[in-house]
């Protein structure tokens, strides 16, 4: 990856952006939980091309804010609390042995039950934690790092706890919003884990699937799914003529078909808007992605 400083900040900030503290392996048959979750098109076009990465660093600012928050409970010596462990463990597929490997953040001890439960510390946006719905992703990361803690020997939970700091948190909408965090920080989101067969099933099937396409040119790599893409639902917007705005926006098109018929509104007409790529434009591959490309020709990635 190369970095440049478009903006021209000065070096002990660029200093700051581009340090990385994680402990990268570059072995094939190593993969993290994230990395695992990862689309097939993403992990190997990364693979292949990212030494041609070029990344300005202020685009780096929100990862490097989420790590300094890290950084600093780490810090922190409290009891029964075991926190960013490395932990890997073997899974043999094929004839081949493939490393599994996962960093939780937290980790807390019942004294009462004898288990753990993990916790991970999410830094994010509002706008994020209101629409983001990435719970199954949350799910899986999670459940990974239970099968791998489960193989030292300790005993956890089924059910994992996510604490989000909200990293643009405004009071005032708090009070006026019904949908908004009324606190900064919103700890004990819990989520379901998968059971440890289902989580094994997972990690097999996508090692298949990282695997199967490993020879395949990068223009015939599987798209990414619409789930993948983290995809907005289709709408269909109710318009009146000559209005910019929609007076309605619907999920199909009968209810905003219902919806000008029981408003009598003559001039109207439904507009069908497909659903945008959210992921894209955090998408490290996305410069070497062809579907990105069409995606962005048809005006269907997120930030337009």
């Amino acid at each position: 990856m190369q970095y440049v400083n478009k903006y021209n900040l000065p070096q002990y900030l660029v200093d700051w952006l581009t340090r990385d503290d994680y402990d990268h392996n570059s072995d094939p048959l190593t993969l993290s939980a994230t990395t695992l979750m990862k689309p097939v098109r993403a992990y190997w076009l990364t693979r292949r091309h990212g030494d041609n990465l070029t990344v300005d660093v202020s685009e780096l600012i929100a990862s490097r804010l989420g790590n300094a928050i890290h950084d600093s409970i780490e810090q922190v010596e409290t009891p029964n609390v075991s926190k960013e462990q490395r932990l890997s463990r073997k899974l043999e597929m094929g004839g081949i042995s493939y490393t599994i490997s996962g960093k939780y953040d937290i980790m807390v001890y019942d004294e009462s039950t004898k288990k753990w439960t993990i916790r991970d510390i999410k830094t994010t946006s509002v706008w994020a934690w209101i629409y983001g719905g990435k719970d199954e992703d949350y799910r899986k990361q999670l459940s990974i790092y239970r099968w791998l803690a489960v193989a030292t020997g300790v005993e956890l939970e089924p059910v994992a706890c996510i604490d989000f700091i909200f990293t643009d948190w405004q009071s005032q909408k708090a009070k006026t919003e019904d949908n908004y965090p009324q606190q900064r920080i919103k700890a004990g989101y819990k989520i379901e884990l998968l059971s440890l067969e289902e989580t094994e099933r997972y990690i097999r099937e996508r090692l298949e699937n990282f695997f199967t396409f490993k020879e395949l040119p990068d223009t015939q790599l599987p798209l990414c799914t619409k789930e993948e893409l983290w995809a907005t639902e289709d709408t269909f917007a109710v318009m009146k003529a000559g209005a910019q705005r929609a007076t309605k926006v619907c999920e199909t098109r009968e209810e905003a078909e219902i919806y000008i018929r029981d408003k009598q509104i003559k001039t109207a007409f439904v507009e069908f808007r497909q659903g945008k790529a959210k992921r894209c434009k955090y998408c490290s591959a996305a410069p070497f992605c062809d579907q990105f490309k069409r995606l962005t020709e048809q005006r269907l990635v997120e930030y337009f």
